[in-house]
């Protein structure tokens, strides 16, 4: 039997080594695939932003915080919405089936609930037609039927004032194993060592 049929959530195996920097869809997908079977914990706001905590429960060094998830992802400088996918369905819904929702929401409790465990997660390569893969959504389907997608803010790269190792992620995922995901901005990503910063 081989590892990956071996494999659980409470000991999930590393599916990638160290990618500095990349364009390659299909990588990113292994890499998000140590997110299926991940339970959701909880939400948290920032600014307009969501951080979603999955996995195990950790303790947090944050005192105001007293616990956090083994597996964190950070919306950052995307948009994020809410689609219904059917019961347990890991079908990407239509667009029209998604809808822009506040972070209270969320955290209200009636769309994702606590104890959901991920289904699918996927990274959709979108953009306008005319210039071919702009960026990477973030598609997670939950066991209770509902959908999450994390879509990036397009703007032109003429306009962009910073390199794009300094620029903010349109998302990022820290994972327990020592590894941190950043995606974007653009069609750019890298999966590192946490707390090294990415280069050129």
């Amino acid at each position: 039997m081989s590892t990956e049929e071996t494999r659980s959530p409470d000991s999930p195996v590393e599916p990638l080594a160290v990618q500095r920097r990349s364009s390659d869809a299909r990588l990113l997908d292994l890499v998000l695939r140590q997110l299926i079977g991940q339970p959701l914990l909880l939400f948290r706001s920032r600014g307009e932003g969501v951080t979603m905590h999955l996995g195990q429960p950790q303790k947090s060094a944050n005192r105001r915080r007293k616990t956090k998830g083994s597996y964190i992802l950070d919306t950052r400088a995307a948009r994020w919405q809410v689609g219904q996918t059917g019961a347990a369905s890991s079908d990407v819904p239509l667009r029209s089936d998604f809808r822009v929702l506040k972070i209270r929401q969320l955290r209200d409790g009636t769309l994702i609930q606590p104890g959901e465990q991920v289904i699918e997660a996927r990274a959709l390569p979108t953009g306008p037609l005319a210039r071919g893969v702009s960026g990477f959504e973030l598609f997670l389907a939950f066991s209770g039927g509902t959908a999450f997608l994390v879509s990036p803010q397009f703007t032109d790269p003429g306009t962009a004032s910073l390199p794009w190792e300094e620029d903010v992620p349109d998302w990022e995922l820290r994972t327990p194993h020592n590894r941190w995901l950043r995606v974007g901005p653009g069609a750019l990503w890298a999966y590192l060592p946490v707390g090294e910063p990415a280069r050129r």
